[in-house]
């Protein structure tokens, strides 16, 4: 979980977006990346590193057969230009995405072996963290919309893997199952769950404990938005799986007026509030709409409306009065991300 100083209010268009390692793993190494270029300074030496994509993907590659630790056991293969793949036995691989590292070097003309090596190291790190045996404490739960479910079975499908265990919550929205380490997360298979000797219902339950044992409380995290009547969360990429923890959110609903709406746009971003008139409810809708058109991992512009114990999607009466051919384009723009730093 990404630890974060709180500012006292969020202004629309002042947000800034926190390095996070918790984040949801499709190409791990480009964060590892990006905090290595933060951190290394670039050294000039004396043997450039080649910046033409084949060689510069083979001087990584051999960089890493150089520095592989003793007795780890990994393949490593050269999939196209900028693009390395580590193999473990038991099938399971970490793909190493060199584009921002190449750009990098490139800038610099060959002088950056020393974020090349920063590369190779993390790489191992994110692999051997990846192999290593999972544990129940590790299993977490994630929502995504339907689309994003149903183009992850097919990238598991097409790999020669078990679909990801995965089920309708609401509207678009699916609950998955995952397994989070430090630097990385992948998604739960009923291989995993027979690993972990769990039933599904019990690994659900078991997951949302644990991500809700690793989630700061929704009031401690949430920022204010500014001109509104909302409040926004963007702790980390697990904010949209705070839909899942009803009794707090009924705590939420108790403590303000008119119904309690809430939005996630992106896969790190919860915005919710009271909605008094049906101008609020166009607010938050205009500004879910906004966000997730932005968004890097865009989620669901839906609308949802606390009621007892459940969540309900707020139906769109003003577009569904709407032919398609009278449908504009949206012109409002309201900028919604993060004020807050790291510690």
């Amino acid at each position: 979980m990404c630890h974060v100083l709180k500012t006292e209010e969020a202004t629309i268009g002042d947000f800034r977006q926190p390095f996070c390692r918790n984040t949801m793993l499709i190409r791990p190494l480009n964060l590892l990346l990006a905090f290595s270029l933060l951190a290394v300074p670039a050294v000039a030496i004396a043997q450039a590193v080649p910046v033409e994509r084949a060689e510069f993907t083979s001087y990584v590659a051999e960089r890493m057969k150089d520095m592989r630790p003793e007795g780890l056991p990994v393949r490593i293969t050269i999939v196209g230009p900028l693009a390395i793949k580590l193999g473990a036995p038991s099938g399971m691989s970490v793909d190493a995405n060199l584009s921002d590292l190449h750009s990098h070097c490139v800038a610099l003309e060959g002088r950056c072996a020393e974020e090349a090596e920063k590369l190779v190291e993390a790489a191992f790190q994110v692999f051997g963290e990846v192999t290593r045996p999972i544990e129940r404490d590790m299993l977490r739960v994630v929502l995504r919309p339907a689309a994003w479910v149903h183009a992850l079975s097919e990238a598991h499908k097409q790999n020669g893997m078990l679909p990801a265990v995965a089920k309708q919550y609401v509207g678009e929205l699916w609950i998955i199952l995952a397994i989070s380490g430090p630097s990385f997360t992948r998604y739960a298979t009923a291989d995993t769950l027979r690993i972990l000797k769990l039933e599904e219902p019990a690994a659900y339950d078991l997951a949302l404990k644990n991500t809700r044992e690793a989630k700061a409380p929704i009031l401690e995290r949430a920022l204010p938005l500014r001109g509104t009547r909302f409040q926004v969360l963007t702790e980390d990429e697990f904010e949209p799986s705070r839909l899942l923890m009803h009794a707090e959110w009924a705590e939420v609903a108790k403590a303000r007026p008119g119904d309690l709406i809430v939005s996630v746009p992106a896969s790190n971003t919860v915005i919710f509030g009271s909605a008094l008139t049906s101008d609020d409810i166009r607010t938050l809708r205009q500004i879910a709409i906004n966000e997730s058109r932005k968004a890097v991992r865009a989620v669901s512009p839906q609308l949802f409306r606390w009621q007892k114990d459940h969540w309900e999607v707020v139906e769109d009466t003003a577009r569904a009065q709407v032919s398609p051919s009278d449908a504009r384009p949206a012109t409002t723009s309201l900028d919604v991300g993060t004020a807050r730093a790291l510690k």
